[in-house]
């Protein structure tokens, strides 16, 4: 992890309001209505967003039954300490958190997300409030095998790399089986962010993002084109470390240079996660779309592109190459009794659809969600941006993760 003397001194900010080492946690008795939910996370600072309200909100009824960490936006060491950092601060000690993979499963894990997270995944925030991490379980595999057999119907969102998944679906396939649904934050129809075609997710470990589309769980896929609905302003950060809750009071200085970083390049300033968690508790806030999605796993550009297919046309160029398309094209014209809705029929049976995919979200809802949930009071939409932190000057320009 990111030592303390690494931390520059305008990023040494003081522990949170009313925190007291030791203090007892509050711990939440369960809601047989309510949603029960697992988290696996790369923890960085749209993740903390995510976590944050998940926490503080209201409205849905929820039980999170464990937090589970994968390296992504930053080591696994640093996911885990910021996990249980934010944890101490909602004072939900009660909730298990496991260390998952270290690595993505076939290649590097890259550094990139410094750019954008800070070198702890929190910039600097997670540095300076070490946590216990050394006594966090690290048997994640087993931990989702576990729970799996004894909360069945739970509900898993995945908002890093699907490394943690793709093992225990290897270690138990039976048991993950009796998991609800699986809403992953990953994957792209239209573009990317870390490659022209690769959303950051997928790229970072493809072959866990395919092996787990080809596990036949229920899954309900947040790509880039809806993801990229939502964005927030430094106006908004802003009011929500003057209003808002305490941990997002607490994580506004990273906010501020996590959008710093994306505004620099003209962009706006998106904020994935948060997405996918509005659409775990509330599929209702996106439109979803059957649909078979593949990703490529390959060591050049093209290396975590997902192939979501949506048309009759994209489903069948997805399942059958040229050569089996040919001959049937063929045979139309050389057989009067082939049968080609047979034909094309049976291809589609090869290769079902393995995913709804959500391909557009209700971005205002989830933006006065967002908002309402975690502060007092809304700054008018007009409200002028702060100017951007010294630090913010010197990062490159990056797209988001």
């Amino acid at each position: 992890m990111v030592a303390w003397a690494d931390v520059p001194e305008s990023f040494r900010i003081p522990p949170w309001p009313g925190h007291e080492a030791g203090a007892s946690p509050v711990v939440q008795t369960s809601d047989q209505s309510a949603l029960r939910l697992l988290v696996d996370t790369d923890l960085g600072v749209d993740d903390a967003a995510a976590l944050i309200w998940l926490l503080s909100q209201h409205r849905y009824p929820l039980e999170l039954l464990g937090v589970v960490t994968v390296a992504g936006n930053t080591t696994v060491e640093n996911a885990t300490n910021n996990v249980l950092l934010l944890l101490s601060l909602l004072e939900r000690n009660d909730i298990p958190v496991v260390m998952g993979a270290h690595k993505p499963s076939n290649v590097l894990l890259s550094s990139t997300g410094k750019l954008i997270h800070g070198p702890d995944g929190l910039w600097f925030l997670g540095a300076q409030n070490p946590q216990e991490v050394d006594a966090v379980d690290r048997k994640a595999a087993r931990f989702y095998c576990d729970m799996a057999r004894t909360e069945p119907g739970a509900v898993v969102l995945a908002l890093g790399p699907l490394t943690n998944l793709a093992q225990a679906l290897r270690r138990c396939p039976a048991d993950m089986a009796n998991l609800g649904r699986l809403v992953v934050l990953g994957g792209a129809k239209f573009g990317g962010n870390t490659t022209p075609v690769s959303e950051y997710n997928f790229w970072q470990d493809p072959a866990a993002a395919a092996e787990v589309l080809q596990s036949g769980l229920p899954i309900t896929l947040v790509p880039m084109d809806a993801f990229g609905q939502f964005s927030l302003s430094m106006a908004d950060v802003a009011s929500l470390q003057q209003d808002g809750v305490p941990a997002i009071q607490f994580l506004a200085p990273a906010l501020q240079a996590y959008l710093g970083v994306q505004l620099q390049s003209g962009s706006a300033a998106v904020v994935p996660d948060p997405v996918a968690a509005m659409v775990a508790l509330d599929p209702s806030l996106a439109t979803l779309h059957s649909a078979l999605v593949k990703v490529l796993d390959r060591p050049e550009v093209a290396r975590g592109q997902s192939l979501i297919a949506l048309s009759f046309a994209e489903r069948i160029t997805l399942i059958a190459d040229d050569r089996e398309l040919s001959q049937i094209a063929d045979q139309v014209f050389s057989d009067p009794g082939f049968d080609y809705l047979a034909a094309v029929g049976a291809i589609l049976q090869r290769e079902p659809d393995n995913a709804l995919v959500a391909m557009d979200v209700d971005a205002a809802a989830l933006y006065q969600m967002f908002m309402d949930d975690l502060s007092q009071s809304v700054s008018a939409s007009g409200a002028a941006e702060h100017e951007p932190s010294p630090i913010q000057l010197f990062l490159p320009s990056v797209q988001s993760r």
